[in-house]
């Protein structure tokens, strides 16, 4: 791991990228063990990866001269997020070159793919949230990146932008974020976007809304092509940010007709029921009117 930043540094420019950063490129020195952090592994794991303990036999390995062809750490379970910027160094101990790296740890699902001008899907795993393109949408390939963040997080991340979910309405869907941002599809043509919906009732109320992590105070609408029980799909010609919300005037609407309807069938069955049975209605006529007279004597005899 790079020791801390003597100076101050540029931020993180990537608006994405966790907030925790452990490390600085500015810095030539490594952490100290002691104080070193890395994806949550143990300080062991961590002194094998610096000085190769658990494989080197003997040999000069002050600046790792002898150091070995062979390494396995074996597979590691990641347990911690952040940015870890991290160096090599027996190749950074000479004025001519450096070897720096970063990882990049988050709580979003990514998934890649190059797609070319006969169009494919790139697919979140265990998920709904896919990117559709169709053939001949791209004249050549492009690198289609697909990030899921958690509902939880999405607030949190637009926050990091200077920015807030736009529009009325309770958020039903986590943020899907495609990469590149910009117009990709030819003209005439369009992406097909789907994503989950938190809430299995809220498919007929929805607006998805767009945005970009560059610019991300302003949105537009896009257009939803097919609503179902879990999820939703909309048609946008470029990448960015999106999230769907339950639309409150849509929702008042929809109690509103469903309220009609429940009133207009509950009509429609009195009148059909009185005509099969005439006799019934001058029944309640006559039971109305006996009631109505013993009230009338009753308040008579109390006067």
């Amino acid at each position: 791991m790079l020791a801390d930043p003597q100076y101050p540094e540029r931020p993180e420019q990537n608006p994405l990228a966790p907030e925790i950063v452990y490390g600085k490129w500015g810095r030539s020195y490594p952490q100290h063990l002691d104080n070193a952090t890395l994806l949550g592994f143990s300080r062991e794991d961590m002194e094998v990866l610096a000085f190769l303990t658990n494989s080197q036999f003997r040999g000069e390995m002050s600046e790792l001269d002898d150091a070995g062809t062979y390494f396995d750490l074996t597979p590691k379970k990641v347990t911690q997020i952040g940015t870890y910027h991290y160096m090599c160094t027996r190749n950074n101990n000479f004025s001519n070159r450096s070897q720096k790296g970063k990882i990049v740890v988050g709580m979003a699902s990514i998934m890649n793919k190059v797609i070319g001008i006969n169009g494919g899907m790139v697919r979140i795993m265990n998920s709904n949230s896919s990117v559709m393109i169709p053939p001949g949408a791209f004249s050549s390939p492009l690198d289609i990146q697909l990030e899921e963040w958690p509902q939880t997080d999405c607030q949190q991340l637009l926050e990091n932008m200077g920015s807030s979910i736009f529009g009325q309405g309770e958020t039903v869907s986590n943020c899907l974020v495609v990469n590149p941002q910009d117009n990709l599809a030819q003209s005439g043509m369009a992406m097909e976007i789907t994503m989950d919906l938190s809430k299995n009732d809220a498919a007929s109320n929805i607006r998805v809304y767009q945005t970009t992590t560059s610019s991300a105070s302003a949105w537009t609408e896009v257009t939803v092509v097919n609503a179902e029980q879990n999820m939703v799909t909309f048609e946008s010609q470029g990448g960015g940010l999106f999230v769907a919300k339950e639309d409150p005037d849509l929702v008042l609407i929809g109690s509103v007709v469903a309220a009609c309807i429940v009133v207009v069938i509950i009509l429609i069955g009195t009148v059909v029921y009185f005509k099969r049975f005439p006799g019934k209605i001058s029944r309640i006529r006559h039971n109305v009117g006996h009631s109505y007279t013993y009230v009338k004597r009753s308040l008579q005899s109390k006067v």
